[in-house]
């Protein structure tokens, strides 16, 4: 991404973790509320359709919150295996998700509720190998 000098790219600080290569603690959530973003794409450890998202990681969920908050719309990319996992912590309510992109193993029922609770959603085509 920084290669090109179209995008512009924000280091918000904080303690770098690097499982999520990410930045968390109070000074990352202090410098990220000052911030609006149009969009935010976000993945997760799990995702009930009826629920939410979920994570393992307390630190990473202030911050996906936050964003989540402060943008006009939130895409979750999530792939079949993660559909009816619960983990430790929710993050995001079904209702903060405007579009999910997913692949084509995932629950064709999960794929039905979603759309017909006003979410759009993107199916994308993975070949078993």
């Amino acid at each position: 991404l920084g290669q090109n000098s179209e995008n512009v790219i924000i280091g918000i600080g904080g303690q770098f973790f690097p499982n999520s290569a990410s930045y968390i603690g109070p000074s990352a959530e202090e410098c990220i509320e000052k911030y609006y973003v149009d969009l935010a794409i976000f993945s997760t450890k799990g995702f009930l359709p009826e629920e939410g998202t979920f994570e393992s990681a307390e630190g990473t969920l202030r911050i996906k919150q936050i964003v989540a908050r402060r943008c006009n719309q939130v895409i979750l990319l999530v792939d079949h295996s993660k559909f009816g996992q619960r983990s430790l912590f929710k993050v995001l309510d079904s209702s903060q998700i405007q579009t999910v992109v997913t692949d084509n193993q995932s629950p064709q029922d999960s794929i039905d509720y979603l759309r017909q609770n006003g979410h759009k959603v993107h199916v994308v085509t993975v070949e078993n190998s």
